[in-house]
């Protein structure tokens, strides 16, 4: 068993990794072994042994004090600390729960932040296209839904590249553009509106996709009750959550709408971001 493994204790850079399995204390969890990625485990003869790493990683501090650095930001740190030290077993549940918490601390940072007012792909992914968090810290993440069903590798990858900001629209453009701007360029009229994700969906005045939102117009209006048939777009600003919702949805034709729409938007620029000279043949940075 991978947890009989020795705990062979505080080890320096200057200790022979080969020679430690015999100095150890206590027994390592198997906790520990997650955790030890650096060391290299293998079994011989049903007997577990450590080898060196020495020629795998570059070790500048004491291997354990990595290990316990490595807590900081969790809940129960010094509970896990202690049971390093002390060589008890750490219930893996537990900190399997309390590592999940941290790595979120990402998103509920990204809470506070309205992509409409700032420019930010995190906050922007959270609000309109993430699956909320299960309040169960132990349940695991779930996958969209785009990803379970049967559609072509054309859709998923529109799709995948508009919940991701892995497109060409103008505020994910406007940094390789020459003008930088990142007002819309197919509204009609003297308007400036950014060129985001909630524009292109409601509030973009294109005839072809004011066209799009008609053909698929069963989409919106279970959420949008002034959106009429002769005005395909909206006017005044959404919250978010009603935009999270009319992403949500279960219809699977969702999808096939956000692909038209992609094509739309990204065609014409796409091939012009390619047409882009970044001096990568000689070396250089992108411009």
């Amino acid at each position: 068993m991978l947890s009989g493994l020795p705990l062979t204790g505080l080890y320096y850079e200057n200790v022979d990794m080969n020679r430690c399995n015999s100095t150890g204390f206590g027994q390592l969890s198997s906790f520990s072994i997650v955790c030890l990625i650096p060391i290299v485990v293998t079994l011989c003869g049903g007997q577990s042994r450590l080898i060196s790493v020495y020629s795998l990683v570059q070790v500048t501090a004491c291997w354990t004090a990595q290990l316990l650095s490595a807590f900081q930001g969790l809940c129960g740190r010094e509970l896990y600390v202690r049971a390093v030290q002390t060589g008890r077993a750490i219930r893996m549940q537990e900190f399997t729960a309390d590592l999940k918490h941290r790595m979120r601390g990402v998103w509920r940072d990204a809470e506070s932040v309205d992509p409409n007012t700032h420019n930010n792909k995190l906050a922007t992914y959270h609000s309109w296209f993430a699956i909320p968090f299960s309040r169960n810290e132990r349940m695991p993440t779930i996958v969209p839904r785009y990803l379970h069903l049967d559609l072509s590798k054309h859709v998923m990858r529109n799709v995948s590249r508009l919940r991701l900001r892995a497109h060409s629209l103008k505020v994910e453009a406007a940094a390789w553009l020459e003008d930088g701007s990142r007002v819309c360029d197919q509204c009609p009229g003297e308007d400036e509106h950014v060129q985001n994700e909630m524009h292109a969906l409601l509030f973009c005045q294109d005839h072809r996709v004011c066209e799009l939102r008609k053909h698929f117009s069963f989409l919106f209006t279970p959420f949008f009750k002034d959106f009429p048939a002769a005005q395909p777009f909206l006017l005044q600003q959404v919250n978010n959550q009603l935009v999270h919702d009319l992403l949500s949805q279960q219809n699977t034709r969702l999808f096939l709408f956000l692909s038209e729409l992609m094509d739309l938007f990204v065609a014409v620029r796409d091939q012009s971001a390619a047409d882009q000279p970044n001096n990568l043949a000689e070396g250089h940075p992108p411009l």
